[in-house]
Order: C-alpha cells, then structure tokens, then sequence
C-alpha cells in the first residue's frame, strides 16, 4: 500500500514498534518532526535514518521554519542548503538526541546513514 509516511505518521501507534527506518530521498527532516511529536513514540527505540544533501538540495518548510530561515532562504537557497545536515542534526538536538552514530560517504551527494536510540 503506497502512503506518504509524512501524512500518516502522525496516526500511526509507534508503541509496537522498537525500531523506526527514516529513509527518504533527501533529508528526512519533516518525518523526523513528526517522529518525535508522535505520543506513543517509546523511550528506546532505535531510529535509523538516511540524510542524503548538496548544494543544490532544497530544505523542506519545517526546517525553514524552526530555524527563522525562510527570507534569507528565498534570497540565496544553495547557500543556506550547503548547511542541510549541520540543521539537521540541529534539529535532533533541540529534540534532545544527544548521540548519533553514522557513516557518511561523499560524491555528487554527501550522504550519512545514521541511528539513535530516542529518549523521552
């Protein structure tokens, strides 16, 4: 069945699972932000996840917008975009995820494959 995890994610009883795969073509930011603010999300679960960026990457609204950066990112969209995975992780901090584990290989794309085990 086809869906758009960012749609139905916020629906979804997390309590059953202990391990969450963000994998999405670019940075998972919004399925992310809407992970954590999801209740039944258990103290624990490992949550992996794929951040996939360049220079010429968008960032998506809730980035833009928990960072105050939607102005400055209409003006100059590749400059702001060449910090994607330093906002990124800036996001996972301000939902306390402290340690991450990832690789991260390098090309065309810079890609970190990455996991955290979440805490309430």
């Amino acid at each position: 069945m086809p869906a758009d995890s960012k749609k139905i994610i916020g629906s979804l009883d997390l309590s059953q699972f202990n391990v969450i795969d963000c994998d999405s073509y670019g940075i998972p930011f919004d399925v992310m932000q809407r992970l954590f603010q999801n209740k039944s999300l258990c103290d624990n679960t490992v949550i992996i996840y794929t951040a996939i960026t360049n220079r010429l990457s968008g960032l998506n609204a809730g980035c833009l917008k928990m960072f105050g950066i939607r102005k400055i990112y209409k003006k100059c969209p590749s400059l702001i975009a060449a910090n994607a995975l330093d906002m990124f992780y800036g996001m996972l901090y301000n939902y306390a995820v402290k340690e991450v584990t990832f690789y991260e290989t390098h090309g065309s794309f810079v890609k970190h494959y990455g996991y955290f085990r979440y805490k309430k």
